[in-house]
C-alpha cells in the first residue's frame, strides 16, 4: 500500500511542476486592464488637444494610428488611442492620469495581454509563459507604441529592425542592455557578425517565445537555426559524427569564442573532451626526420641500420628497425621515429590539429579508414598526411 502513496505523491508533484507554467499562462490570458468606471470612448481627436506631440508622430509614422474601424473591431477594440488606453472621457475631463489606462505602468502580464488582443500572429504565439514573460518583461520594455524610435546607435549596429518593430533601441543594443554577458562574447576574436551589422539577435532567437530552450527560433531541434545558413554541415552523411546531430553547441559557442570557428576550445582540446582515450591512439606517427645514421646511408639516401648516430633505435609504426629499410621507397628516405614512439605521439598531438587528418569532422560519405591502435578516421578523402 505504501508504494501507492509514494506514486500518488510523486504524480502530484510532477503535475504541479508541469502545471505551474500553464497556470501562469491562464492567469495572463484572463488578465485585462481595469477601465475607469463610467468612462466612455471619445475618439483620438480629443486626445490630440493635450498630446499633440505624440499624436503627430502617431498619425504619420505608426501603424497603430492608421488602423480603420473595421480592422480593430475584429479584435473588439476601438481604433486610435483608445484601442490601448481604453475609454478616455474621464481622463479628458479631469486630466487625472489615474483615470486612463497606461500600458507602460501596468504589471507586465496585464500590459502584454492588452497587446496580444491584436497581435496574434505566429511571432508572438508563444509569448504567454515564455522566458521573458515569466521574468516580468513587458512589451513596453522593448517597444514604443507611438513610433518614437530613437536614432542613437552607439555600438555601430544596423538599424533596419528598429523602426519596423518600433523598438526603443537598435536590436542588438536593446538585447545587450540586459544580456551583457552575450555582448561580451560577441566582442571575442571569432564571432557571428552581429557587431558588424550583418545579422541581428532575432535571426536566431525569437524574443517572444519558442518551443526550444534559449528562445532559439526553431521548432524542435536547435540545430535548425544553424542549418539555415550552414546547410552543408547538416548532411545527411553515410558516416555521421554524433555531436553534430545532437547539438551544434556541444562544440561551438554561437555568440563568440577565442578559438577558431567559434569552437569552445582550440584543437586538440575540444576533441579530447570526448575522445580522451584516443590521445593519440589514432596517430602513432610513422616517421620523423633523423639527420644522419650511424653506419651511413645507401646511395638512395636510406639508413643502412636501425640506429642513428646518437644511438637511438629507429621505429616505423611502433616496430623497431634492425635491417636496411629499403622497402619504404625513396619518398620516405631517412624519415623514421626515434625510440619511445608513444611519447613522441603525445608531444606531436599537442602541436597539431585533429582536423589535419579528420577533415570531414561534421560527417563523410567515404568509408571509415582503419588506423593504428584501432578506431576510424572521418576523412574528407584519400589524403597524404606526411609533409
Amino acid at each position: 500500500m505504501r508504494w501507492k502513496v509514494f506514486i500518488a505523491v510523486g504524480l502530484v508533484g510532477l503535475l504541479g511542476a508541469c502545471n505551474n507554467v500553464n497556470v501562469r499562462k491562464e492567469l495572463a490570458l484572463r488578465a485585462s486592464p481595469k477601465f475607469p468606471e463610467g468612462a466612455e470612448y471619445v475618439g483620438s481627436e480629443t486626445c490630440t488637444g493635450c498630446h499633440s506631440d505624440l499624436a503627430s508622430k502617431f498619425a504619420k509614422s505608426n501603424v497603430h494610428g492608421k488602423l480603420a474601424d473595421w480592422e480593430t473591431s475584429q479584435f473588439g477594440v476601438k481604433p486610435g488611442c483608445e484601442s490601448c488606453h481604453g475609454p478616455g472621457s474621464k481622463h479628458a475631463e479631469s486630466g487625472d492620469p489615474s483615470l486612463i489606462v497606461n500600458p507602460a505602468k501596468m504589471v507586465s502580464g496585464v500590459s502584454s495581454t492588452l497587446c496580444t488582443q491584436c497581435h496574434r500572429d505566429s511571432e508572438v504565439a508563444m509569448w504567454h509563459g515564455s522566458k521573458h514573460d515569466l521574468e516580468g518583461v513587458s512589451c513596453s520594455k522593448c517597444h514604443t507604441m507611438h513610433g518614437e524610435t530613437k536614432e542613437r546607435n552607439t555600438l555601430g549596429y544596423r538599424k533596419s529592425y528598429t523602426k519596423e518593430a518600433y523598438l526603443k533601441e537598435s536590436e542588438p543594443e536593446l538585447c545587450f542592455s540586459c544580456h551583457k554577458d552575450i555582448m561580451a562574447q560577441t566582442r571575442m576574436p571569432n564571432h557571428h557578425p552581429v557587431k558588424e551589422g550583418k545579422m541581428t539577435c532575432s535571426e536566431c532567437h525569437n524574443p517572444h517565445g519558442s518551443t526550444v530552450d534559449k528562445l532559439v527560433r526553431a521548432n524542435i531541434d536547435k540545430n535548425e537555426v544553424c542549418l539555415k545558413c550552414h546547410q552543408e554541415k547538416g548532411g545527411p552523411y553515410v558516416f555521421e559524427h554524433a555531436p553534430v546531430n545532437e547539438d551544434c553547441m556541444i562544440c561551438h559557442n554561437p555568440h563568440g569564442s577565442v578559438a577558431n570557428n567559434l569552437l569552445k576550445q582550440n584543437e586538440p582540446f575540444i576533441c579530447l573532451q570526448c575522445h580522451s582515450m584516443h590521445f593519440h591512439a589514432g596517430f602513432t606517427p610513422s616517421w620523423d626526420y633523423i639527420p644522419d645514421c650511424s653506419t651511413g646511408k645507401t646511395a638512395d639516401g636510406f639508413c643502412k641500420t636501425g640506429s642513428d648516430s646518437a644511438g637511438y633505435t629507429l621505429y616505423y609504426n611502433g616496430t623497431a628497425l634492425t635491417t636496411n629499410p629499403t622497402f619504404f621507397g625513396p619518398e620516405v628516405a631517412s624519415k623514421f621515429v626515434r625510440s619511445n614512439p608513444q611519447s613522441f605521439s603525445m608531444a606531436k598531438a599537442m602541436n597539431t590539429k585533429c582536423t589535419r587528418c579528420h577533415s570531414a569532422i561534421h560527417g563523410s560519405d567515404l568509408p571509415s579508414l582503419t588506423v593504428t591502435g584501432g578506431g576510424s578516421r572521418m576523412t574528407g578523402g584519400a589524403k597524404k598526411i606526411m609533409k
